[in-house]
């Protein structure tokens, strides 16, 4: 099982978003030619980003989760 690379999207009022992406990728979807963020709604998954309200990004590593074989008693 392979790690997948996540990112957390955190925002002005308090919400939180994760997405399956890197920074890069998040990065492309939501600035402009001149790198700067762009003044529109863009639509990640199903999840409409305004990037002025954006106020961190964090990337991370999600790793599966190892499930033992359990016996219990009956």
């Amino acid at each position: 099982m392979e790690s997948k690379t996540m990112i957390r999207v955190n925002l002005v009022d308090g919400n939180k978003h994760v997405f399956e992406m890197t920074l890069e990728q998040f990065e492309g979807k939501v600035t402009d030619t001149d790198k700067s963020f762009g003044k529109k709604l863009y639509r990640i998954e199903e999840v409409l980003i305004n990037p002025e309200h954006v106020t961190s990004v964090v990337q991370f590593e999600k790793k599966p989760v190892k499930v033992r074989n359990a016996r219990g008693i009956y």
